[in-house]
């Protein structure tokens, strides 16, 4: 059964009281379930790509093999991310679109 706990803030007393079914009904429903993770590794991002044959694409579209001087503020800032990721959420706001225009399903990845 369901309580709630009175304490007398002079006594320092605790008391437990059983909710009434009014109470019960009254109270908010709980919150709902985390939507799944989507999160990998990016080594198995990697090995999957590289299965599928677009993991040139995605170092293209990475530009990890640009001259720093080529690359925008934006793009070295990704390619920096990328390098340091170790885990990556495949429905983030840079994942997403990233694998969209691969065509890959962050669905077909998840673990």
């Amino acid at each position: 059964m369901m309580h709630r706990t009175e304490v007398n803030v002079i006594t320092g007393e605790v008391t437990q009281i059983e909710l009434t079914p009014e109470e019960i009904a009254a109270l908010p429903p709980p919150p709902p379930p985390p939507p799944p993770s989507f999160t990998i590794t990016k080594i198995r991002l990697v090995e999957a790509l590289a299965a599928a044959g677009k993991l040139r694409q995605a170092y293209r579209m990475l530009k990890l093999e640009a001259p720093l001087n080529d690359l925008t503020d934006a793009e070295l800032a990704l390619r920096e991310r990328w390098n340091a990721a170790h885990t990556l959420d495949l429905q983030s706001a840079e994942v997403a679109p990233f694998l969209a225009a691969l065509d890959v399903a962050p669905e077909s990845l998840a673990q």
